[in-house]
């Protein structure tokens, strides 16, 4: 199930911010941006593998914004938490990009053990 995130949903607070990006059709969106924002000012990049995946290491508690890239789709963003953060991402996130120009907000929780 595909569950939207807007200004007024959060998801539920992370302990560590990974995941994979991938296209409507559940294909792996490569070398896309994916960073994380504080009060509007970037404090981390990393950009997708071949795999897709992306993943962020040392994050501090606190409120953020999370925003995917990537050439041919819409911006992703969406506000996160992180609280009580943890060195080994159990939970990943799944972030789906929508070809074309205005802002895609659609990401899930998936609750399947990283690789």
């Amino acid at each position: 199930m595909r569950r939207a995130a807007t200004e007024t949903t959060r998801l539920k607070p992370l302990r560590c911010v990974c995941g994979t990006i991938i296209d409507e059709s559940g294909e792996v969106v490569s070398r896309a941006d994916v960073v994380i924002l504080k009060d509007g000012t970037e404090i981390a990049t990393v950009e997708t593998g071949k795999n897709g995946k992306f993943s962020f290491q040392a994050i501090k508690p606190g409120s953020y914004d999370l925003q995917a890239r990537a050439f041919g789709f819409r911006v992703f963003s969406a506000p996160i938490v992180v609280a009580n953060p943890a060195k080994k991402c159990r939970q990943r996130l799944e972030i789906v990009m929508v070809g074309g120009l205005e802002t895609c907000l659609e990401v899930r929780v998936v609750n399947r053990p990283v690789r």
